[in-house]
């Protein structure tokens, strides 16, 4: 698996301006072997787009639980990794790229990594930090 398949999963409900800025930052990744799945679950409204990389899914209905919105959209996807965020977040341009490098480096099935962007008011400063990694190897029984 040199160049896995990678689809961001986003859950979305009338929240269309985050929303624009979340796949603004989910397209501006630094690998190319990926596509954006976004779950809309606000019955009252349709979402379109025009981008080959991006498929809106315009649910019938809400979910009552998020489990169930995060199951119905990896259903929707065939990628050999899945990642998933929040309509109100944004992904850093190297955010696929590590997870793919974490879980081929490491042969691992789970990766939580990332960095996290901190603003410093007390300085004015934005810092980037690296959060903890959680891994499980394959050869693992469970995931701690």
């Amino acid at each position: 698996m040199n160049d896995p398949f990678v689809s961001i999963l986003i859950l979305t409900f009338a929240r269309t301006k985050n929303l624009e800025e979340a796949l603004f930052s989910a397209l501006n990744q630094n690998y190319d072997n990926y596509n954006i799945i976004v779950l809309n679950q606000c019955e009252q409204q349709k979402l379109y787009i025009n981008n080959d990389k991006i498929k809106i899914i315009n649910a019938e209905k809400t979910f009552d639980t998020l489990s169930k919105g995060w199951n119905k959209l990896i259903d929707y996807s065939n990628a050999d990794i899945v990642t998933i965020m929040a309509d109100d977040d944004l992904l850093l341009p190297w955010h696929i790229q590590d997870h793919v490098n974490n879980i081929l480096n490491n042969n691992v099935v789970l990766s939580v990594c990332g960095k996290c962007q901190f603003w410093e008011r007390k300085i004015q400063k934005l810092s980037i930090a690296p959060c903890i990694a959680n891994i499980a190897h394959k050869n693992q029984q469970t995931i701690r």
